[in-house]
């Protein structure tokens, strides 16, 4: 049986590439339009402004990227951003137009950038501080301006350094153009403004990163998580802002360092392959342990599983055909292949668990037999997150659950539009 999942990734990076500057959901959660090594950045300025003040954030189709000094604003604090560009940023030869990056730039020099910033995804919320302080976001759509309330004072930011133009594609020497990332949070309730840089890249100026403010440590202050899908599999990373040290930095993150490729691997995975078409599943550091079935769970036949059926009448190869009579003959691998989609989850004592969902394959990445659901939470005393269960679903319901969500994400575009 051949993966029909592949067909599902490509329409999920679909999606992904027309995500703009957004306002999505989960579990109480506004974004924007998902590093590695633990990297930290510092408070760069500061003066009291009061509790009271309110965020005024104009998401619009045009117009100049206008941010505010959180340190001299006065009262209300109006942000102006744009929307990420659709298709017609190119002109007839294909040119990215020179207006698809200079729309997208801002003078940020109190945040000690010496020159101007590429401005993509944003998140607003309370990420400093427990606040009673409501900021509006006004979005422009087809149908007009959409508005949403949210509680926080604090606009987050994901800003890129040296990104090439269109004249730099022009001249081919976008090789020797140094581009860098950063996070920065403004804190509009107290003047100050904090950054780190990250590892998470803006892969081109159409394909951004979304950022959410979700209270992943259940004090009620909210950190920022970010996500990104590139090579067909989300990167994950959360940052929090620590008031005592003024510093925010990365406490979680699925990429290990700047180095291409080096991402972390899921911790403590372990696939076995059993006789009578089972697979045993384990996370061993947490005592998870559950056997399951090709047939029964995975959903293929019998005489597929066959070791004299290592080929399909279409002439593609069976990786799946380890077996001879239900016992195992061949050699294989069980591991988790991409991470497809990531969750919250709200337990009843008020913390909060991420469900990272990836595809669970058999020696090649299409042959899926369903969805590993692996949950963490934060461990203060070791200021990350940890793995704390996992969940195993046949993928009959694994197709559904994909279903439901880009069912979910269809209706997050309209509402945008």
């Amino acid at each position: 049986m051949k993966r029909k999942t592949e067909i599902w990734m490509v329409v999920f990076m679909a999606i992904l590439l027309v995500t703009g500057l957004t306002a999505c959901g989960g579990y109480q959660i506004e974004t924007g339009s998902v590093s590695g090594g633990a990297v930290s950045g510092q408070a760069v300025s500061g003066s009291a402004v009061s509790d009271s003040t309110a965020l005024n954030v104009h998401v619009m189709t045009e117009g100049k990227v206008t941010i505010p000094d959180p340190a001299v604003v006065e009262g209300s604090a109006d942000v102006y951003l744009r929307k990420s560009p659709d298709d017609n940023i190119y002109d007839e030869e294909d040119n990215i137009l020179q207006s698809a990056y200079k729309d997208f730039v801002v003078d940020l020099s109190f945040l000690g950038f010496d020159e101007p910033v590429f401005v993509s995804s944003y998140a607003v919320g309370n990420l400093t501080k427990i606040t009673d302080s409501i900021a509006h976001v006004m979005t422009q759509t087809k149908k007009g301006i959409k508005e949403k309330e949210i509680k926080g004072d604090c606009l987050a930011l994901f800003v890129t350094t040296g990104i090439p133009t269109a004249e730099d594609y022009r001249k081919d020497v976008v090789n020797g153009i140094d581009s860098r990332s950063y996070i920065v949070v403004l804190d509009y309730g107290a003047g100050k403004t904090y950054k780190a840089q990250t590892y998470f890249l803006l892969h081109n100026i159409q394909n951004w990163n979304d950022l959410e403010a979700v209270d992943l440590t259940g004090d009620g202050v909210q950190e920022l998580a970010i996500q990104h899908c590139y090579n067909k599999t989300i990167q994950y990373g959360a940052y929090r802002v620590n008031r005592e040290t003024e510093e925010l930095r990365e406490i979680y993150s699925t990429l290990l360092s700047e180095e291409a490729g080096r991402y972390r691997e899921e911790d403590g995975f372990k696939g076995t392959l059993l006789d009578d078409y089972k697979v045993k599943l384990e996370f061993p550091d947490i005592g998870y342990s559950e056997t399951i079935s090709m047939i029964k769970d995975a959903g293929y036949k019998e005489e597929e599983l066959q070791t004299e059926k290592r080929m399909y009448e279409d002439g593609s190869y069976n990786f799946v055909a380890l077996w001879k009579d239900g016992t195992l003959k061949g050699h294989g691998t069980v591991f988790l292949y991409t991470m497809d989609s990531v969750d919250y989850i709200k337990n009843k004592d008020g913390s909060v668990w991420v469900d990272f969902a990836w595809t669970l394959a058999v020696d090649h990445r299409s042959c899926d037999i369903g969805t590993m659901h692996v949950y963490y939470e934060y461990d203060k005393a070791k200021d990350t997150l940890v793995l704390a269960g996992a969940k195993y679903v046949n993928r009959e319901q694994a197709e559904k659950e994909w279903k439901e969500w880009y069912k979910e994400e269809m209706e997050i575009r309209t509402w945008k539009k």
